[in-house]
């Protein structure tokens, strides 16, 4: 598939904004902008596509088709931050693990750590009982 030249989609769209059918011309376009953004292009890109002089116009223009940004931020931060936990109670569970001389030590120990972990007192990889 050939790419068109600037000058090719200059003429076309002079041409498209002459026609009687130009309603229906910017829709597809407005259609087209939507479906890429709401497949996960980058905006950059459908601003080049669309012909836009900034991705500011895109954006200003199509934010509402993206009302799951805000959403999925949250969900990518949680998942850093819930790994982080977990790494954070694992470390602390070897640690207790290595320096416990039996059964029942290494039973109270988890209790404890999982009672300072549900507190929200585990901070740091440099957990200590």
């Amino acid at each position: 598939m050939r790419v068109w030249t600037e000058e090719e989609v200059a003429r076309f769209l002079e041409a498209a904004r002459r026609s009687k059918h130009y309603p229906l011309f910017v829709l597809a376009l407005s259609t087209h902008a939507t479906i890429l953004l709401r497949k996960g292009v980058q905006p950059k890109v459908v601003a080049e596509r669309l012909g836009h002089a900034s991705v500011k116009v895109t954006l200003d223009t199509y934010s509402h088709v993206l009302p799951d940004t805000q959403h999925e931020a949250v969900k990518a931060i949680e998942n850093v931050l819930w790994t982080g936990a977990v790494l954070l109670f694992v470390t602390g569970l070897v640690k207790l693990i290595g320096g416990c001389k039996d059964f029942y030590e290494l039973e109270k120990g988890i209790h404890e750590l999982c009672q300072k972990y549900s507190e929200g007192k585990i901070d740091s990889l440099n957990f200590h009982r």
